[in-house]
């Protein structure tokens, strides 16, 4: 037999990502046939016409003129000040100064999702989505000891799913005390779609009769909005926020990729997760548990982007 000093929770079956293997396999297409003959579709970055990585001009500038300092020194755990505070206006604009905004960076999406499902679910406990939703969410859960349960995405008119939300919702809120509801919009990956300003207003009228029906029970609402800057205008896409703001008594919580999605900069993936509370003291209490290990580069770059941006403009 062979000595294998892995606990038992690793040992498991591991698959290869589907989308990286299907990229490498186009690369290699490429090579063999020619780029005219094979497009490759495969991974979430932005191409030009001639297939060739699109990288915004502000950005190269930035990264090529850091000092080398900056790059390679350690970062503030939580992350730079200029860094939360030029995502926070990416993501809500004017309208964090209507709430109480928390923010700490962390090692690109999966960092923030982490933060999600350790520390506001308990172990064995399940993390709620749409049968639809980006593939490692099931790995975060079940990697931190917690499952992923889901509910249809669409009902029979193609439009979200609200009843079978709310049903998976309550069936979740009788046998747990944390329960976390993930909903991936605007722009959901892997299917595009967007929730309308009355699908979120459903929603949350569903989340505020639960938290009154289960009063002891802690319902957190996460809205992953990694694609939110691909869907449409600031505007309007941020209107899902007007509907979140009508409900003050669960705590918020809202992760965002702004670096390596909307800037594109995929290889500085530095990822953050923000928090909206209407009360100081409870969005301080968010922060304390979730320390993290940010990339650096990414953090300095991006705070310092905001400024040499709005210079520009």
């Amino acid at each position: 037999m062979d000595y294998v000093t892995l606990a038992k929770h690793s040992v498991r079956e591991y698959a290869p990502d589907k989308i990286f293997e299907a990229s490498q396999k186009a690369k290699a297409s490429i090579a063999r046939l020619g780029e005219d003959q094979v497009i490759n579709s495969t991974l979430g970055e932005c191409l030009d016409d001639e297939g060739r990585l699109m990288v915004l001009p502000v950005v190269e500038h930035l990264l090529r003129t850091m000092p080398v300092e900056e790059i390679c020194s350690y970062a503030p755990i939580a992350g730079i000040a200029g860094f939360n505070e030029a995502v926070e206006i990416s993501l809500f604009g004017e309208g964090k100064s209507r709430f109480h905004v928390s923010a700490v960076a962390t090692p690109g999406g999966c960092g923030a999702l982490r933060h999600l499902v350790w520390n506001f679910l308990d172990e064995g406990d399940a993390m709620l989505t749409t049968d639809w939703h980006w593939g490692p969410y099931r790995n975060i859960c079940e990697e931190h000891g917690r499952k992923l349960e889901t509910f249809p995405m669409f009902d029979d008119q193609d439009n979200f799913h609200v009843e079978a939300m709310e049903e998976s919702l309550e069936a979740l809120l009788k046998r747990q005390k944390q329960v976390v509801l993930a909903l991936n919009t605007p722009a959901n990956n892997p299917t595009g779609y967007s929730m309308t300003k009355e699908e979120m207003d459903r929603t949350v009228e569903v989340i505020r009769r639960c938290g009154k029906q289960y009063p002891d029970r802690n319902i957190t609402f996460c809205l992953d909005v990694s694609y939110i800057d691909f869907d449409d205008t600031f505007e309007r896409t941020r209107e899902i926020f007007d509907s979140i703001r009508i409900c003050p008594q669960i705590p918020w919580l809202w992760r965002c990729l702004a670096c390596p999605k909307a800037i594109p900069c995929a290889g500085c993936d530095a990822g953050r997760w923000s928090a909206w509370e209407r009360r100081r003291r409870r969005r301080k209490l968010l922060r304390r548990p979730c320390p993290t290990l940010p990339v650096l580069c990414g953090l300095m770059w991006f705070g310092r982007l905001r400024k040499f941006w709005w210079t520009l403009t």
